[in-house]
């Protein structure tokens, strides 16, 4: 996951919930009228820095939905907070049936109207990606130096979430293979800023796996001199 700085609420939003009657009622999910649902998608999309909240594979190409990360299901969640603007998040659709994915989905498909408050990992908190570490094959940990508890909830979250489905873990593959044949002919510098920069209004997808090998192998190892 990576740190999603949740701001305003987007106008289009607010001025359609002020004007529903009677206040303080609440409409069935995707009655918000086109304009401001898609105003609302393009939000929560550049918020994101064009990735997904769970996964962090990227959405630039406007494959997701809208996620409550406190489930509309009174039963699980929360029905009060179904167009609160910090219970928005954007999620990938969750593999949309490849065949890697036929028996295992992810993201807020997987996650559905699993909730636990305090256990479900947030990506809303700052510093959430101190909470995984991966491999250079793809495959996602808990941190080793949480809690015996908080490894407990984040490798729950992983489960629920599906972050260690096979074709993610396949996709975070790759993009590390590149990036470790990449420390190789490139200066920390130009590395950097490929690999981890912002560009234009996206990160690359799957920053916090490509973060989390730079701090943990390659800085120490390539450029322990800053070179």
């Amino acid at each position: 996951m990576k740190h999603v700085r949740k701001g305003a609420q987007p106008l289009e939003l607010a001025s359609w919930r002020s004007a529903i009657r009677p206040r303080g009622s609440i409409p069935p999910w995707n009655s918000c009228p086109d304009q401001p649902n898609e105003i609302l998608r393009e939000a929560l999309s550049r918020e994101q820095l064009l990735l997904c909240c769970y996964c962090t594979g990227s959405i630039a190409r406007g494959n997701f939905h809208i996620e409550h990360f406190c489930p509309r299901n009174p039963q699980t969640g929360n029905r009060a907070l179904t167009y609160v603007w910090k219970n928005l998040l954007a999620s990938c659709q969750g593999g949309g049936g490849d065949a890697l994915t036929l028996t295992r989905k992810y993201c807020g498909a997987g996650k559905e109207d699993w909730y636990q408050p305090g256990v479900t990992t947030d990506p809303r908190v700052a510093g959430v990606e101190a909470l995984f570490r991966f491999s250079l094959t793809g495959k996602i940990y808990p941190a080793k130096q949480l809690t015996q508890a908080a490894q407990d909830a984040v490798k729950l979250t992983i489960t629920k979430l599906g972050l260690d489905a096979p074709s993610l873990i396949q996709r975070r593959f790759s993009i590390l293979s590149q990036a470790a044949s990449d420390t190789l002919i490139l200066n920390q510098e130009d590395w950097f800023t490929r690999y981890l920069g912002i560009h234009g209004d996206q990160l690359q997808e799957f920053w916090p796996a490509l973060h989390d090998n730079y701090i943990r192998t390659w800085k120490p190892n390539i450029w322990p001199n800053g070179s």
